[in-house]
């Protein structure tokens, strides 16, 4: 084999493999069905517990605290002590209400700088609550809740697989993979998709669940009560708001778009899907254009 041979396919090979990593390059980077325009502005490394994601936040020039990314919030939030430690000044007396029976007061701070990673955007009213009641991990003070006002504004990817946050622009964002596309509704600011339910002794119906990334819970929804299958009495509503009684009970089958889980566990006591379901994809919000993007991630495979 001649030198000039050799050299010819060494060259080839070069060119092969320059092609290989630029593919896998290309493939890592669009991931999730996502065209390459498609550049986040921000991609934040995510702690789930309990499957709720939590994450590192900057309060104006503040060092980093924990806040939790909550689709279920019509609004972002501080928690009062953290503002008060921080010196952040609030006005106004008003009531809201939360995961609970009744109502929660809160106050609310203008012009609050929120900062997590590349990505930074000012809250116009930030609603200072008592967060104090709100379940979080021993080590992880909650300071925070990332609601309505960043859903809005972006494009928010949770890879509940990686453990991480990817951020986009509305404007530039295009989707064009084989996730499943479901529709989004709002009600006081927090975003509802419909999908199908069955439990024992009943036939399955279509309802409206309000889609909660706050909340650990599969599944929450008043047909539960009804089911003819064991039921075991549990109290709720930890979180904003006053406990309450609830009912634990298995649906037969719980179906989002085109995926279908059976044997889910769930409670009564309000009408929403959460983390535990949510776990099985990388969920995209996208608030915009009014739709929620649901891919598999290996876990639904098993």
């Amino acid at each position: 084999m001649s030198v000039n041979h050799l050299r010819t396919r060494d060259l080839s090979l070069r060119a092969v493999l320059r092609v290989s990593v630029a593919l896998t390059i290309c493939s890592y980077s669009v991931g999730h069905g996502m065209d390459e325009e498609n550049k986040p502005l921000a991609s934040v490394p995510l702690e789930l517990h309990e499957d709720i994601p939590f994450l590192r936040v900057q309060i104006n020039d503040s060092q980093p605290l924990w806040f939790n990314v909550d689709s279920g919030a019509g609004a972002c939030v501080i928690d009062k002590a953290t503002a008060r430690a921080l010196k952040i000044p609030s006005e106004g007396e008003l009531k809201g209400t939360g995961a609970g029976a009744g109502t929660f007061d809160y106050t609310v701070a203008k012009d609050v700088r929120l900062t997590t990673g590349r990505l930074s955007f000012k809250v116009d009213q930030l609603r200072v609550i008592d967060l104090s009641g709100v379940p979080t991990p021993k080590d992880r003070k909650l300071a925070g809740l990332f609601g309505y006002d960043f859903f809005q504004q972006y494009i928010v990817a949770l890879d509940y697989d990686k453990s991480v946050m990817s951020v986009y622009d509305p404007k530039t964002f295009i989707y064009r993979g084989k996730g499943e596309i479901l529709p989004l509704t709002f009600n006081k600011k927090v975003p509802f998709i419909r999908g199908k339910i069955q439990v024992p002794g009943k036939a399955a119906v279509q309802h409206e669940w309000l889609v909660d990334s706050g909340s650990a819970d599969a599944l929450n929804d008043e047909l539960l009560a009804e089911s003819e299958g064991e039921k075991k009495r549990l109290t709720g509503g930890r979180g904003l708001g006053k406990e309450f009684e609830i009912l634990q009970a298995t649906a037969d089958r719980v179906e989002l778009g085109r995926f279908q889980f059976p044997n889910v566990i769930g409670f009564s006591g309000g009408m929403k899907v959460g983390g535990g379901l949510l776990k099985y994809f990388t969920v995209v919000f996208d608030y915009p254009s009014q739709r929620m993007i649901l891919e598999p991630n290996r876990r639904y495979s098993e």
